[in-house]
């Protein structure tokens, strides 16, 4: 159970981490924890997507959209319609954290519905049925999952985010 707390309390920071560089980034004053922001230049929206078990955020900027996680299997139709709602007909960026199926699954429906400029994932091979699903849907795009060192940048529009972890990941705990 500790180990469980310790994981959410490590992916809060991060997502927390995230949103405030992206922010900060796109030139909104760090004192903004609002979902939506604008300046004179840009207005960013970041959408957290209620999936029940598990994690999925759209990121909207300067027409552009990222989309971190896509949550377990029950909310990948929800991920899907969710998206097309907010007019998105193009990830630029779809990222997985992690191969765990209330992650992973709603990225396997949007791969399967959507363009997809890139593709940033762990750096491990998990030994599942989804996974399988996963890294078949990228290549069926002509795409390959990018596994990005820390400190790699990436630009959004007019903001850009940094990977800020993992240094390492182990295959037998996908989590850390």
């Amino acid at each position: 159970m500790h180990h469980k707390h310790s994981f959410r309390r490590k992916l809060q920071t991060f997502f927390l981490s995230l949103l405030l560089v992206l922010l900060t980034v796109a030139g909104v004053p760090s004192a903004a924890y609002t979902a939506e922001a604008a300046s004179a230049d840009t207005t960013m929206a970041v959408h957290f997507l209620d999936v029940g078990q598990g994690l999925s955020i759209l990121v909207q900027t300067d027409g552009k959209n990222l989309l971190y996680d896509g949550g377990g299997r029950n909310a990948a139709s929800f991920v899907v319609s969710y998206l097309e709602d907010q007019g998105v007909e193009n990830l630029d960026y779809l990222i997985n954290s992690h191969y765990d199926e209330d992650h992973l699954s709603g990225l396997v429906g949007c791969l399967n519905h959507f363009s997809v400029g890139t593709v940033i994932g762990s750096d491990y091979v998990h030994e599942s049925k989804l996974y399988s699903s996963f890294m078949d849907a990228v290549s069926a795009k002509g795409l390959e999952v990018q596994y990005p060192a820390v400190g790699t940048m990436y630009v959004l529009g007019d903001a850009e985010f940094e990977v800020l972890a993992p240094q390492t990941v182990s295959s037998t705990d996908g989590n850390n």
